[in-house]
Formats: C-alpha cells, structure tokens, sequence
C-alpha cells in the first residue's frame, strides 16, 4: 500500500511540474512567446496523457486487488479512488494545455489609458483605473523620465501580462512583460509606436488559470514618453 501511495504522489507531482513548465520559460522580461508556448503545450499534453493511462491502469489493478484481498479491500478501494483522481486531473490539465497554448485573441474590451489625467509631479503620485471584471490597476507617473514602465502586482499572484499581437495574424503573439507567483514586477521601456503594427492588452489568468486577453488599449500610442510610469494591478 506504501508503493501504491508513492506512486499516486510522483503523478501529482508530474502534473505539478509539467503546468510550472509551461509558464517558466522567459525571453528577457517577456514570459512566453507563440513559440514556447506551442513547444510546452506539446510536452504538457504528452505527460497529461501518460498520466491518465498509467492511473487508469492502476485504478484497475486495485479494483482487482479488492475482489482477491477482501482484507484489505478499503485500502485499495482509496487507492483506486486515488488514481481515479489523478486520472481527471490529468484531463484538466491536457484542456489547459490546449487553451493555453492557442491563446487566442478572443474579444478584449476596448479600453483608453487617460495618459495625460495621470497625476504627476515630482514624486510618484497615482490615479486609479477601475475595469469591468472587477480589475483595479494603481496609475503613477513622474515627470523627467525616460518612458520606463514598472508593471507590478500588489497581494495577488495569478498570471497578469501586458501582451503583443501584430494585426496581420494574432496567433503570433508575445509578452511584453508578465507577472506571476513570486514575479511581482517587472519594468520595461515604452514603445508607443508599437501600436501601430500590434494590438496590445492587458491581460490575466482566469478560470483554471487560463491566460485572457482582457482589455485592449486602444491609446497605446498616445503615451507620452517623457514620463516613467508604474501600474500596480491591485484587485483581480
């Protein structure tokens, strides 16, 4: 029973691994691109699959170690239960693969960042961007600055990323900065004219920790880059 224990904690810990896998990879301070993304959907949905038959088959071994040891039916009947458990979890895992790799544009709410309402002055002061899923995203510019941009979380560790899709095809996207557990900010240079060539989001994960674009700025563009700026996302 000790074994059969074992082995239901060393699946867990593949499926833990292989969901880390997925979001480890950096390109500067970009988490993930199209192509690393593609690449780690393939290796999770792999291991996903190896899990669900190694648990299925072990379910069935246990089912049959009830019927030939009555004695110690209710420790396999757990066991079983165990694997079984595995087994769907192994299935979320594969569909989150599947939904994290496409990352589709989907239909992100348009939105406009109020870059000259921003208040500013010689210190850090802030304003407020409150957004329809319940976001609230901490506004501060300084004046003199050089168009850097602090993207920070504040008590919150889901998945949040400013995300690049160039208008001519939207499955090739990338992060241009991302924020995750213990990654609690990142900073970056402006690039207003990158507007012209991309759509750019604002993005979070969501149900089953699915990757979301959900704001598109619109006004990317007209941020003026004698500021630096730093958004503090505050309430998810």
């Amino acid at each position: 029973m000790y074994k059969i224990l074992k082995t239901v904690s060393a699946v867990f810990t593949i499926l833990i691994l292989s969901v880390q896998h997925s979001s480890a990879q950096t390109l500067g301070d970009s988490c993930v691109d199209y192509n690393v993304a593609d690449k780690n959907v393939a290796i999770v949905k792999k291991v996903a699959e190896s899990v669900k038959l190694v648990a299925k088959t072990a379910s069935e071994a246990c089912e049959i170690g009830e019927m030939v040891d009555p004695v110690n039916a209710e420790a396999f009947e757990a066991a079983a239960l165990a694997f079984e458990l595995a087994e769907a979890t192994a299935e979320v895992v594969a569909e989150i693969a599947e939904a994290y790799g496409g990352h589709p544009y989907g239909s992100p709410e348009i939105i406009n960042i109020p870059w000259n309402n921003i208040e500013s002055g010689d210190s850090l002061k802030s304003s407020t961007l409150t957004l329809s899923d319940g976001d609230t995203i901490l506004m501060r510019r300084k004046a003199g600055g050089t168009g850097k941009f602090t993207f920070e979380q504040v008590n919150l560790t889901w998945w949040k990323g400013i995300v690049a899709f160039p208008k001519d095809d939207v499955t090739k996207w990338y992060e241009i900065v991302c924020l995750q557990d213990d990654r609690k900010a990142c900073t970056f240079t402006l690039n207003p004219a990158l507007s012209q060539t991309h759509y750019i989001t604002l993005s979070k994960a969501k149900t089953a920790g699915v990757h979301t674009n959900m704001y598109l700025i619109e006004n990317w563009g007209a941020a003026p880059t004698d500021y630096d700026y730093q958004f503090s996302w505050m309430r998810d």
